[in-house]
């Protein structure tokens, strides 16, 4: 059941019948990695990069055509960032933090925790600054490092007490970082992440991505279609989710929510999303189980379904042109976008 409920809440529903525990070692070329589970994608300046399951990180010019690139790990690998002077970072199972300075063709390992007592998976990283960075993950753990990636420490403050799963973590821009989780998590920081306030929860599943749409605004996404735009960042109401028992008090209603600084999006699905991207245009773009996909209007109000159909589920999605570039439980896959309507 823990190993259920990991899998869900870190974006690895897609993992199933993939062991997390890999044996250390290089990640082995497979001819058929891209159809393999890959769990995140990010547009390079020219190109992507996408990674996964048994260590596969993998590489493209155009999207289409991908080659595999030889990693330190043999551990999944969750979540790959690009920093605006080109290296490159990636966290996985086993604590493994991996970095590139050459845009993804060489790989060396940075971090690495190999625990028989408890998960040291690593869900997300962001960087505050070209020196200061947080990768952060299951039952509160969270790494910072002040070297550019060099090396990384254990840190304490209100998100890693909390003990919950932080689940993602995004740059706002100005010294801000958001980060959203388990039981509703949500923590804020305007100093680099040096200090945090925690939101009161508005639902009482888990958030699995947040999505800044400025240095205040933000969108916040996960469990059962739940989806969150949250128009003043400044404004959101302080808790502490730790203390939110959601099998005793039921999430607060649509009117509450926004009383605490949360406006509820009404989608036409129920199934969870696990990513979601900014569209140059102002839309939103967001992924999930059950083929998910779904376009939200530059206002925020509204959500169109493109997909949901077939048993695949999808975990991350990038823009490729006129198309999107999804990824999860088989690999690479392109989905048609439809233009704005005005």
């Amino acid at each position: 059941m823990m190993l259920k409920y990991l899998l869900c809440a870190a974006l690895l529903t897609l993992s199933a019948g993939v062991s997390a525990a890999a044996p250390a070692g290089h990640a082995e070329i497979m001819p058929k990695a891209t159809s393999s589970t890959l769990l995140d994608v990010v547009a390079l300046p020219k190109g992507f990069i996408a990674v996964g399951a048994r260590g596969h990180i993998l590489s493209s010019k155009d999207g289409v055509n991908w080659t595999q690139s030889s990693v330190p790990t043999r551990a999944m690998i969750n979540r790959v960032i690009a920093l605006p002077d080109g290296r490159l970072f990636a966290v996985g199972h086993d604590g493994v933090i991996l970095r590139s300075v050459d845009r993804g063709q060489r790989w060396t390992l940075q971090h690495q925790t190999i625990s028989d007592q408890r998960p040291n998976t690593l869900y997300d990283v962001a960087f505050v600054s070209a020196q200061r960075g947080y990768a952060l993950g299951a039952f509160g753990l969270m790494l910072v490092t002040e070297d550019g990636g060099t090396t990384w420490q254990p840190v304490e403050n209100a998100l890693s007490l909390s003990g919950l799963h932080l689940n993602a973590i995004a740059n706002l821009g100005e010294g801000g970082l958001i980060v959203s989780g388990e039981r509703g998590l949500l923590g804020v920081s305007r100093d680099g992440g040096l200090t945090w306030k925690l939101s009161a929860p508005a639902y009482a599943g888990s958030y699995f991505g947040v999505l800044p749409t400025s240095a205040n605004t933000a969108l916040v996404y996960g469990q059962r279609g739940r989806l969150f735009a949250i128009d003043d960042i400044n404004r959101l109401q302080s808790g502490d989710p730790a203390s939110f028992d959601p099998l005793i008090t039921p999430s607060p209603d649509d009117a509450q929510a926004l009383k605490l600084g949360f406006r509820r999006v009404l989608v036409p699905v129920e199934s969870s999303f696990f990513g979601g991207s900014l569209l140059p245009d102002g839309r939103a773009v967001f992924v999930g189980a059950d083929a998910t996909t779904l376009l939200v209007d530059p206002a925020f109000t509204s959500a169109t379904l493109l997909k949901h159909k077939g048993s695949a589920t999808y975990s991350r999605v990038a823009l490729q042109g006129q198309h999107l570039l999804v990824v999860g439980m088989h690999g690479v896959s392109r989905i048609k976008l439809p233009e704005l309507t005005k």
